[in-house]
């Protein structure tokens, strides 16, 4: 049960986040996209540390390897903005942001449906 709280709290941090980012908020140490993408970041692979639960599904569920490939997709996505490298679809850190965190909500259902499921 303790695994579910860590869980919703970084979620909820998470959404909380990218809200206050799109609504035009600045949060202390977080003042620009690039700072909430980062953090955004940070959060999500807390998220992915304790979403993948090895010990229960094994590394070769189809759920785990999709969250797997997206993983690589954030990672990517991640070198790119960090290292300047401009992508078609992402212009902007602001841009870079919406993407990562729809992302990472695609991880999200990817283990929902995985815990109806399995």
């Amino acid at each position: 049960m303790q695994v579910e709280a860590v869980r919703l709290t970084l979620g909820a941090l998470s959404a909380a986040l990218v809200a206050a980012m799109l609504a035009g908020l600045r949060l202390p140490l977080i003042t620009t996209y690039r700072a909430g993408f980062i953090a955004l970041l940070v959060l999500g692979m807390a998220m992915c540390s304790r979403g993948m639960q090895l010990d229960r599904y094994g590394w070769w569920s189809p759920f785990n390897v999709a969250g797997m490939v997206v993983g690589v997709a954030i990672l990517g996505l991640a070198g790119a903005v960090l290292l300047h490298i401009k992508l078609p679809m992402v212009p902007d850190d602001r841009m870079a942001l919406i993407i990562l965190a729809g992302l990472m909500a695609l991880k999200v259902l990817l283990a929902l449906v995985r815990g109806w499921v399995a």
